[in-house]
């Protein structure tokens, strides 16, 4: 369920939010709604840092060989 739907007296809701006077000393149905989901494009995350396959292939075999060296 994305919606709620309650009857609220305006003298209370104008504590909270700015009421039309022309609303005032009545009751009002209030909506409350989720909004809707973004969709995710992953297109927008594909190269954030534009670094090349082959740069980050090389820094990891690194980090390996420093692992290896140090007995891990």
């Amino acid at each position: 369920m994305n919606r709620y739907t309650i009857l609220v007296k305006a003298d209370k809701l104008k504590q909270v939010i700015p009421i039309p006077p022309e609303f005032e000393n009545r009751e009002l149905e209030v909506i409350i709604k989720l909004p809707e989901k973004k969709k995710f494009n992953a297109s927008k995350f594909k190269s954030i840092f534009n670094i090349p396959k082959d740069e980050i292939d090389h820094d990891l075999e690194l980090m390996r060989s420093e692992w290896e060296r140090n007995g891990k």
